[in-house]
């Protein structure tokens, strides 16, 4: 369970997150859109522990990881997250920026569920290639594939569709509710696309100037 409670975040005079409370249940599929600006993105960060709020608490399965000045690390929240920009290892090829973020597997195990990563991002063909030879696209589904491949509780995803064509985008989008359908994660989707959206959520929420407004 991801929970808010009147969290706010300001960026001098602009307050990105206006007292914000947010339940998100443990497995649901909740989509928030809203234009550019309306304070999406910082509410993402906030949650993942890259951002400090300046009021409110933030827990996870009942277990507070941000407040007011403190906050417990991103890499200790069971997060796996995809920004708008792709953020990839850039010495690193397909195929080792997805393993990176494969912890505790035995060799075995890491190629299998490469395996499988590759194959629901349809990045088979390109697994040897490095994140220069990629098109912005293919960059997008190593992102979403190296969030997904650490198999983690909460999945948090900014626009993670951005730059796809209607049919790549159809197939991803099937991946990423397959992925939470079969891991049971709790999964916070970002997105600016009223199409995406209805496809998307269990719950769809609109923000707006900091708000959730519905």
């Amino acid at each position: 369970m991801i929970s808010l409670k009147r969290v706010s975040k300001a960026f001098g005079s602009i307050r990105a997150v206006d007292h914000v409370s947010l339940e998100i249940l443990a497995g649901q599929v909740v989509v928030i859109q809203g234009p550019s600006g309306s304070g999406k993105t910082t509410l993402l960060r906030l949650i993942a522990g890259l951002e400090l709020p300046d009021a409110g608490v933030i827990a996870l399965d009942d277990e507070v990881v941000s407040a007011v000045d403190w906050a417990t690390p991103p890499h200790s929240r069971g997060i796996g997250i995809v920004f708008q920009r792709s953020a990839l290892w850039p010495h690193m090829t397909v195929a080792q920026n997805l393993c990176f973020a494969m912890n505790g597997l035995s060799k075995a195990e890491a190629d299998a569920h490469l395996h499988e990563i590759l194959e629901r991002v349809v990045l088979t063909n390109l697994r040897d290639r490095y994140p220069s030879q990629l098109s912005g696209g293919e960059a997008r589904r190593v992102a979403v594939g190296r969030a997904m491949a650490a198999r983690p509780k909460r999945l948090l995803l900014d626009e993670p569709l951005t730059s796809l064509d209607p049919e790549l985008k159809g197939r991803l989008l099937t991946a990423i509710l397959e992925y939470a359908h079969e891991t049971g994660a709790t999964v916070l989707y970002i997105t600016h696309d009223r199409e995406e959206a209805r496809a998307v959520g269990h719950v769809r929420l609109c923000m707006e100037r900091g708000r959730i407004v519905g």
